[in-house]
């Protein structure tokens, strides 16, 4: 994979700074792996560190949501970026579920941000199998998460029909943008 991601810098001129890690066995795994080698050669103290983690499904971020995410955590310390559901909400299975009020149902959307003295602290603990994000780690050190206004533009490419949803935006997206 990284040879794949080499290739692709080289034949499309990417020059940002940046170093690729292997991935683990879990999304936990692979996120510690990234926090210990941000930490391993960062000198700042960690109070001062702010860590955002991204999923790579998520490609129509934009550049304002992103320094909110910074600003945000500069003053909470742990931060994720959520929707609020606009649809009714039944918690259950097939077989019996109940209404529960959508006003307390929150979408949950990244980058996820993060002093770094929280991350190192929330990865050093076992992995569970009820982590199903970052900010559920942290939480779990008793840490409270505050909510930031995500957008719906945020999307989450999970199915085929995700795509063309996330192209629509990224069109409307070059459509205001001057031509270089």
């Amino acid at each position: 994979m990284q040879t794949y991601w080499a290739d692709l810098c080289s034949q499309y001129h990417f020059v940002s700074p940046h170093r690729v890690l292997d991935g683990g066995e879990s999304r936990f795994q692979s996120v510690k792996n990234g926090i210990m080698k941000i930490l391993e050669s960062e000198k700042s103290p960690l109070e001062d560190i702010l860590i955002a983690i991204h999923d790579a499904a998520r490609p129509v971020v934009s550049a304002q949501l992103i320094a909110k995410c910074f600003t945000e955590t500069a003053i909470h310390g742990a931060t994720t970026l959520a929707l609020q559901s606009t649809n009714s909400v039944r918690l259950g299975d097939m077989q019996h579920s109940e209404a529960t009020n959508r006003e307390r149902v929150w979408i949950i959307q990244t980058p996820q941000t993060f002093k770094a003295s929280i991350l190192k602290e929330a990865f050093a603990q076992p992995e569970l199998a009820t982590f199903t994000d970052d900010a559920s780690v942290v939480e779990k050190m008793g840490y409270r998460i505050h909510l930031i206004p995500g957008e719906y533009s945020n999307l989450k490419i999970t199915f085929p029909e995700d795509i063309a949803i996330a192209q629509l935006y990224l069109h409307a997206l070059k459509a205001k943008r001057p031509l270089v």
